[in-house]
């Protein structure tokens, strides 16, 4: 069943209301894609993101890693929807280099960090910047 077809139960609550899932779901799938498969990203992250943080006996860089860029397992959901959309739309193969798809790719990376982690860290931002920069070079 698909998640904007039920409401949340108490002890997993929608992260997303319905109206709000659909309209996420609506607006980043691409015409090409069914709105069942932008449904079902949307449904992957929130069930990343109800995952609880791993505990604090961890080593103190993952720590201090997963304050920054988020829950792992959220950052990757979010990642992967991402490149999903993006594999699937008429210009990814054809037309992009390894060097524009590998800088895309980055980026998505960091703005799942950003989305999942904290949005006021600096380096996401400049990344993202560089990521571009690199791929401007080239051009």
């Amino acid at each position: 069943m698909l998640h904007d077809e039920h409401e949340g139960t108490p002890d997993t609550p929608e992260l997303f209301p319905r109206t709000e899932t659909r309209q996420i779901s609506e607006r980043f799938a691409p015409v090409s894609l069914p709105r069942a498969v932008a449904v079902e990203g949307v449904r992957a992250i929130e069930e990343a993101l109800r995952r609880p943080p791993a505990p604090e006996a961890r080593h103190p860089l993952l720590a201090a890693r997963e304050h920054t860029h988020g829950n792992f397992d959220a950052t990757a959901s979010i990642t992967q929807r991402f490149k999903d959309v993006a594999r699937n739309t008429p210009n990814w193969g054809p037309r992009l280099t390894d060097v524009q798809r590998e800088a895309l790719e980055g980026v998505f990376t960091k703005i799942a960090r950003i989305l999942s982690g904290d949005p006021g860290h600096k380096d996401h931002w400049s990344d993202i910047a560089g990521a571009a920069h690199l791929v401007e070079e080239r051009l």
